[in-house]
């Protein structure tokens, strides 16, 4: 997290340690049989842990959890 009265301050710090993280996604192809471009929508997600420093000093770690959604655009016969 950046420093919150205006510019960040560069600290040099050195983090080491293992951090598991997850990534899955999902796909809705339902629009496959329509004469369009647009073919569905994908779903998808990433969750884990991040290393945390605070004031150049290696914190434990703190989870995470992200997610979106892409549009397919399929151009072309099948």
């Amino acid at each position: 997290m950046d420093c919150p009265d205006g510019m960040p301050a560069l600290i040099n710090a050195k983090v080491s340690g293992f951090y598991p993280s997850l990534n899955g996604g999902f796909a809705l192809d339902f629009a496959e049989h329509l004469r369009s471009v647009f073919h569905g929508v994908r779903l998808a997600f990433s969750a884990g842990t991040m290393p945390r420093v605070i004031a150049g000093e290696q914190r434990a770690p703190r989870p995470y959890a992200a997610g979106g959604a892409t549009l397919g655009i399929a151009l072309g016969g099948k």
